[in-house]
């Protein structure tokens, strides 16, 4: 026999445990008895009652299985050779018995390199209905390395065998003992090891070789085997007849695959650069888009001031004007005063004066000069006496002029003569006077002329200044009105690309073509002093579709969580399944009181259909049993403990067995269900309780009485009968009744597990992708608006506005 090896000892040089040694103590007539294996293989030879069966029956596949089940035992299918039997064989009152098997993966030369040894320890005494189990599965060799074995040539007993190799070598129950070989040595799992194991049973039964009949072989190879689905089976040979074109479309789709993850490679590298440039550029426009808000803004206030300059020159120079006005007419009335008539007069009186003057200082000079010479100009008497004549008529002369001066002047009146008097003098320095002080009021006057005349002049000038600021001032507002018509257009173009951008129909639109007129209007009435901000209409447009957008994906997120929540209980389920944790029948809420720890067991788990039921009955007679509350009714190992029971009142439901006189006399459970080898409950119990349940074809009528009136009793139609109470509970298959009924249960949830959870991942992959795509909508909110910035921002992105902007009109469209 050769067994596949575990897939973690493969690097080792001889990759697959073998059978090497197998021994025998206390059973039977073997006191201590080992056989020795070749190459995995044994051949036993020997007369009649030698004992080869018994050595088969008690190693093979008892060690790899650990069921003491009488017909599991014998190959003959006999029921008398029980191990309590074996292990009693001397009539003895107790006994303790081992059967053990060594596996081990040997080098080339036959060297061991690793070994492996199971076995069962037994232990009964003629009280026991059964004998009690102990496993043991550890590294090592018997004999070499531990032995079975005390002292006194004695079998070791449980707790010194669990001593002398470690609780986790020792195991209590058949499932973890084979649990334990399985994950040693084959590594197959629970259920094909189960399949093995009845595959060796089956392959083992008698005279299988005699008279070999392929029919019977193959019923036997069936009967052990899991059955293929007979589409799986023609799926092989179609594809075994199309292997040559499938293994050229692999090749051909490898070579696909291969060139499609390249391109995947460089396409996802482009689209990550590409995708990472447009996002770039669209940061940058929105952001400039925002700078020119600004800007916009800006020049607005910019504007707004220029106004208010322009209004405050244009005030100063319509003052300026004004006070140009009067001093205009200030300066005409002046130049129309009587002074400044007068003026004029008396500058020609002064020059005329002044040369009468310069002509007295002369005739003085001359006539001091005369009166030096006279005593010289005795002489020339007669020339002075001309010259006197002619000085006198100098004097008359300039005597009329003199007096001619002083009328003009005022001084004299026309009818006043020439007297030169003290009276005379006298009035001469009036007149004198009050001309002086007349003079001095023209000085005056003409003093106030010229200062008018500078402060008009200053005022010219403070008034060319003010007009020249003034046209300096509409330029400048000219030119910043051209600026903000600019700003304007560039802003407008702008806005029509971000609203061509987020514009779509579609429910996940961030802009909908409604919205292109008002934020072209608050864009045109940018600068306003009441106007809106752009980005305040902006998100006060998006503000419900943000939060319908947030909404979803706040929905879809608490939905992918139920989803993944649902996911993760149907998963643990399934585990629950897997790990043979749900093979009970759900309980009543009439049966509440707890089990655990209780000694006995329920119905279903004692026993299991015999091979010749079929299906169709199991079922019938299972459902029946449900439904009369027998399946899960608990059964004790005496019944002092079901009369205890019901004494404390414990509210569950118990079964103990009829009377022999009072039992059924046709068929019954006994007949169809078998008592499974297990420690709770005696066979015999069981079977007493199974000879109390009678089993009938049909559904009992009011006139038809079933063995007797107080024997409860099951059909093969799913009907039951419990005395007054009738019913019918029909399944379409045995779930619970057997390992094998409770693995096809098994396996038949976990299909609908598996299909539930591949819907389930299904449904949560499709939440996951919405989830995505409505955090991108909601995404795509902040891409589209501009986030708030700090007032220096705002100055440092208008000055770098011009900037950003001509690399926008340099840089392709999106």
């Amino acid at each position: 026999m050769t067994l596949i090896p575990h897939p973690r000892n493969a690097e080792s040089p001889e990759a697959r445990f073998k059978p090497t040694r197998a021994g025998v103590i206390g059973l039977w007539d073997y006191i201590d008895e080992e056989f020795v294996f070749a190459d995995g293989r044994l051949v036993l030879r020997g007369h009649n009652g030698s004992g080869k069966t018994k050595a088969l029956e008690v190693l093979f596949p008892l060690v790899l299985d650990g069921v003491l089940d009488a017909r599991r035992l014998d190959p003959f299918s006999g029921e008398e050779r029980t191990m309590k039997s074996n292990l009693l064989y001397k009539k003895q009152e107790s006994a303790y018995g081992y059967v053990w098997m060594e596996f081990a993966r040997t080098a080339p030369e036959g060297k061991v390199i690793e070994a492996v040894t199971a076995g069962i320890g037994m232990r009964v005494t003629k009280a026991m209905p059964s004998p009690a189990r102990f496993y043991f599965v550890t590294d090592g060799r018997m004999g070499l390395d531990f032995g079975l074995l005390d002292d006194a040539s004695r079998p070791l007993r449980e707790r010194a065998l669990a001593k002398m190799l470690g609780e986790d070598a020792t195991y209590e129950t058949a499932e973890a003992y084979r649990d334990a070989i399985d994950d040693r040595l084959f590594g197959l799992g629970r259920e094909r090891y189960s399949q093995l194991i009845n595959l060796l049973l089956q392959l083992r039964r008698s005279l299988l070789a005699k008279d070999l009949d392929p029919a019977k072989v193959s019923d036997t190879l069936t009967a052990g085997l899991r059955p293929v689905d007979e589409d799986l089976i023609k799926q092989a040979a179609r594809d075994f007849e199309n292997l040559a074109e499938i293994q050229t479309l692999l090749n051909a789709l490898a070579g696909a695959d291969t060139a499609i993850q390249n391109f995947l490679r460089e396409y996802t590298s482009y689209l990550q650069v590409h995708a990472r440039d447009r996002v770039d550029q669209v940061k940058e426009r929105t952001q400039a888009t925002a700078d020119e808000c600004v800007r916009i803004l800006q020049a607005a206030e910019e504007r707004r001031t220029a106004d208010r300059q322009l209004a405050e020159a244009r005030q100063r120079r319509d003052t300026g004007e004004r006070q140009c006005k009067e001093i205009g007419t200030r300066l005409a009335t002046l130049r129309n005063h009587d002074a400044v008539t007068q003026q004029k007069d008396l500058d020609e009186l002064r020059d005329r004066v002044r040369g009468e003057s310069q002509g007295i200082k002369d005739s003085d000079r001359l006539l001091n000069g005369a009166w030096g010479h006279l005593a010289t100009l005795q002489g020339e008497a007669a020339m002075v006496g001309e010259r006197c004549e002619k000085l006198n008529a100098a004097a008359s002369r300039h005597t009329r002029d003199l007096l001619d001066a002083a009328r003009r002047s005022g001084i004299l009146l026309e009818e006043d003569a020439l007297n030169f008097d003290a009276a005379f003098q006298t009035h001469v320095v009036g007149y004198t006077t009050a001309r002086e002080t007349e003079l001095e009021d023209v000085r005056l006057h003409l003093t106030a002329v010229e200062q008018a005349m500078e402060d008009q002049g200053r005022e010219q000038k403070r008034v060319d200044i003010a007009a020249a600021e003034l046209t300096e001032t509409e330029q400048k507002s000219a030119a910043a009105a051209d600026q903000l018509s600019q700003a304007r257009a560039e802003a407008a173009h702008d806005l029509d690309r971000v609203i061509a951008r987020w514009t779509n129909d579609g429910e996940a639109a961030v802009l909908c073509p409604a919205d292109r007129a008002p934020l072209l209007a608050a864009l045109a009435a940018a600068g306003e002093p009441a106007a809106i901000p752009l980005p305040e209409v902006l998100r006060s447009l998006t503000d419900q579709r943000r939060t319908a957008a947030l909404t979803r994906v706040e929905t879809l997120k608490r939905q992918y969580d139920d989803i993944s929540d649902a996911l993760h209980k149907m998963r643990s389920e399934r585990d629950r399944v897997a790990a043979e944790e749900d093979e009970a029948p759900p309980l009543s809420d009439l049966r509440p009181a707890n089990r655990e720890g209780r000694s006995g067991a329920p119905l279903w788990q004692l026993v299991r259909f015999a091979d010749h039921i079929s299906d169709d009955h199991a079922a019938a007679v299972e459902g029946a049993l449900y439904a009369a509350g027998l399946l899960t009714a608990w059964l004790h190992p005496d019944s002092e403990a079901t009369d205890q029971a019901l004494r404390d009142k414990v509210a569950d439901a118990y079964l103990r067995p009829l009377p022999v006189t009072q039992r059924p006399t046709g068929s019954t459970l006994a007949d169809i269900l078998i008592v499974e080898d297990q420690e709770h409950v005696s066979p015999e119990g069981v079977q007493a309780v199974l000879a109390s349940i009678g089993v009938a074809d049909e559904a009992p009528t009011a006139d038809r009485d079933i063995d007797t009136d107080s024997a409860p009793c099951m059909t093969v139609e799913s009907h039951f009968s419990l005395g007054v109470q009738v019913g019918a509970h029909p399944k379409e298959q045995p779930e619970y009744i057997g390992a094998t009924a409770r693995a096809a249960r098994r396996r038949e949830r976990l299909s609908r597990l598996d299909g539930a959870i591949t819907v389930l991942e299904t449904q949560l992959t499709d939440a996951e992708a919405q989830r995505q795509d409505a955090q991108e909508v909601f995404d795509d909110f902040d891409r589209a608006l501009p986030a708030p910035q700090h007032p220096d921002d705002r100055r440092s992105g208008t000055r770098r506005g011009g900037d950003r902007r001509q690399s926008r009109r340099s840089s392709p469209s999106p």
